[in-house]
């Protein structure tokens, strides 16, 4: 039963990460503690506590930076402008971008680039017609470990929920997002967050 606490959810991860030292030392914490406490009670001489006590540090140690660290998440909003139909700034108006239910959202970054997420959905499309040109408010769920965000989800577009943390409510809201240069540079998905 204890098992699910100290050991990672390794499907949510796609790249080797930081992350996974983290979780290797977790469980060196752990081999430690339960030898710690095998050889105490292994030991026929009077009781001592304090491979107990490290043991005990060491598990509840792991657990709580497990908990304050990893696995983050985050709700931010931005303002966005919505480009329908291939209609937006360079690098977005060509495939796959311009086709009949395309809907892309977009907007400035840091150091000098674009933003966006590109959806391919014939209701997201129809939400979004009255909108197109304007910007609307687009919220994110973030998911981060030890500060550094690991993905997102595209939460909602102008009050219209897209997903609940991991969970899409439809597959054809999951976006193709990417970072574009608009001057000379080098960009970074950095730079949008």
């Amino acid at each position: 039963m204890m098992a699910p606490l100290f050991l990672p959810p390794y499907r949510q991860h796609v790249e080797w990460d930081p992350i996974f030292w983290f979780y290797a030392t977790q469980l060196l914490c752990l081999f430690i503690a339960f030898a710690l406490i095998i050889f105490t009670i292994r030991k026929a001489s009077a009781p001592n506590f304090t491979p107990w006590i490290i043991s005990f540090g060491l598990i509840f140690g792991s657990f709580l930076v497990n908990r304050t660290f990893v696995d983050r998440a985050a709700t931010k909003g931005y303002r966005e402008y919505v480009a329908l139909d291939g209609k937006g700034p360079v690098g977005l108006t060509g495939p796959p971008f311009d086709g009949p239910d395309a809907a892309v959202l977009y907007r400035n970054g840091h150091n000098g680039v674009v933003c966006f997420d590109a959806f391919n959905s014939k209701e997201l499309h129809d939400f979004l017609l009255p909108k197109d040109g304007q910007s609307v408010i687009v919220e994110y769920d973030t998911f981060s470990d030890f500060g550094k965000m690991r993905g997102y989800n595209v939460h909602s577009v102008d009050g219209k929920i897209l997903a609940n943390g991991y969970h899409m409510l439809k597959p054809e809201y999951a976006p193709s997002s990417g970072v574009e240069q608009a001057g000379v540079g080098t960009a970074s998905r950095e730079d949008c967050w």
